[in-house]
């Protein structure tokens, strides 16, 4: 997940080399880096005097002895850089502020109704600078503001392409710029998730990630990174077809995913919130119960079609998933291996962990990931 480049010349070769192995150590004597990356130590000891200087890592505490002088350990310094997640929902936005860890320094959640507006843009640049203020946190350590949006956002992060969902297309990096003091991007908000879920867990390498919310959306993580396609528009299963002349979606076409794997939809079919529909699901009621197996089986095709494809787990995240339990997980695989064709093979779907602000996490992730290529 945390592609490193590698610097011109040799100098800046080991200055990174060190510093990486720093991140990946946390803590680690002198004597140990020369052993580990096969370098004399006054090379070493030339290269942590400048990491020093900078501030980019510190001196941690003695190790034990073995028989000589205890050795100095050094850990680079998380809090050097952060990085800032903005997660713009239509009647609120998540705030999340990480190190260059990812751990989470402060977050929240706002309520701010969405439109289209330089009102609306004027306003989110004032709540995240008092978010920032409020966390007393130096500006100059930011490094940048991530904004992950619902709608198909262009491959350099520039502008809002296709944004229906919530009339965000035409939305520009600048709009949102002009009123914050630290350069941004925008990132659709299922890839800032699934971003999210792959930096957050290890075992994660190729996955199919399923970001079940008021509207359905779907991202495909190859070695770690989602996948955009050529176009920006990889992964939109939403709008493939599920039921042909079906319910209407908002994209224009019928049947879609979209209008029968949604939170949106499962709970407006329900005619009830999802506090209320799971509450009553969960005590045996019989309504919901009908419901949710209809709602589970449609998603379990949604899953083998994608596994017919693409043979990879499946990781179900979004709001929806907050009431998702092993019950379920279970329920919803016998009823994708009763849809499959290879009756032999197994069916790894399991919940995200990154919970409900996964979006806003891999937004400011986007910056913390660029910092750490450049190091």
């Amino acid at each position: 997940m945390r592609k490193r480049l590698v610097h011109a010349g040799e100098n800046a070769a080991n200055s990174s080399r060190i510093y990486h192995l720093l991140y990946d150590q946390r803590s680690i004597s002198r004597a140990d880096i020369a052993y580990e990356l096969r370098l004399s130590l006054p090379t070493v000891n030339q290269h942590l005097a400048a990491l020093l200087e900078e501030g980019i890592i510190r001196k941690g505490e003695f190790r034990e002895s073995t028989g000589g002088r205890k050795a100095q350990a050094y850990e680079f310094v998380s809090e050097f850089r952060c990085a800032l997640g903005v997660d713009i929902w239509q009647e609120s936005v998540e705030l999340v502020l990480v190190d260059l860890e990812g751990c989470i320094l402060r977050e929240t959640t706002l309520p701010l109704l969405f439109e289209n507006s330089a009102r609306y843009l004027a306003g989110l640049g004032e709540a995240v600078t008092d978010f920032v203020r409020e966390a007393e946190i130096d500006s100059a350590r930011i490094l940048g503001v991530g904004i992950a949006v619902q709608g198909i956002v262009a491959a350099n992060g520039e502008s809002i392409l296709y944004g229906d969902a919530m009339n965000t297309a035409g939305l520009t990096r600048r709009d949102f710029e002009a009123h914050l003091p630290w350069p941004c991007t925008l990132i659709h908000n299922v890839d800032a998730a699934a971003m999210a879920e792959s930096w957050y867990r290890d075992d994660l390498n190729n996955a199919f990630y399923l970001f079940l919310c008021e509207h359905f959306g779907a991202a495909l993580i190859i070695d770690g990174v989602p996948y955009l396609g050529d176009n920006s528009i990889g992964s939109t299963i939403e709008h493939m077809c599920l039921i042909p002349d079906g319910q209407p979606c908002y994209c224009g076409k019928r049947g879609c995913v979209e209008a029968y794997c949604s939170e949106g939809s499962l709970l407006s079919h329900a005619s009830e919130n999802a506090a209320n529909f799971f509450a009553r699901l969960r005590d045996g009621e019989k309504k919901e119960d009908v419901i949710w197996a209809d709602y589970l089986r449609k998603l379990a095709l949604v899953i083998d079609n994608i596994r017919m494809v693409l043979d990879c787990p499946v990781i179900i995240g979004g709001t929806l998933a907050e009431h998702i339990q092993e019950q379920d997980i279970c329920r919803l695989a016998e009823n994708v291996s009763e849809f499959s064709s290879f009756q032999n093979q197994r069916h790894v779907i399991s919940k995200g962990i990154c919970g409900r602000n996964a979006a806003a996490k891999g937004a400011a992730l986007h910056y913390v990931i660029r910092y750490l290529n450049t190091m």
